[in-house]
């Protein structure tokens, strides 16, 4: 139900059990590469204790990978992906993927959830931009 994530993020971080809860709707992208941890995982303590993001630590670790697949950029992606694998464009496996998910999206989520989801992945919003602007 809607009206209990609104509750749920209004929360913040105000108790234990409320931000366990909405972890994954904070900055999880930028926390997951912004926390100086060994690997990317959400079980390590250090993730789940510092909701805090590193935005420059994150953005280093995302430029040392070899490539980072937006889904917006999904056809690029693949074709390069085939290309380093020595198939021409197109001649590579490929399987149609159809969303088969029952969420509703968010654009028809209530405007107050999408303004606390706004709000709350604020560094995650910066990280995609750079992200998407770096695509190699």
């Amino acid at each position: 139900n809607e009206d209990d994530y609104i509750q749920l993020l209004k929360q913040g971080n105000s108790s234990f059990e409320a931000k366990s809860r909405i972890r994954e709707y904070h900055n999880d992208m930028c926390r997951r590469f912004g926390v100086p941890t060994e690997f990317w995982d959400t079980y390590d303590p250090k993730y789940f204790n510092d909701n805090k993001c590193d935005l420059n630590l994150a953005k280093d670790a995302l430029s040392r990978l070899d490539g980072v697949l937006l889904l917006e950029h999904s056809r690029n992606m693949f074709d390069k992906i085939e290309k380093s694998l020595g198939f021409k464009s197109g001649e590579g496996p490929r399987k149609a993927a159809k969303n088969k998910s029952k969420n509703p999206g968010y654009l028809k989520l209530k405007e107050e959830l999408q303004q606390l989801i706004r709000e709350l992945n604020q560094d995650d919003l910066q990280l995609y931009m750079w992200a998407a602007g770096n695509q190699r």
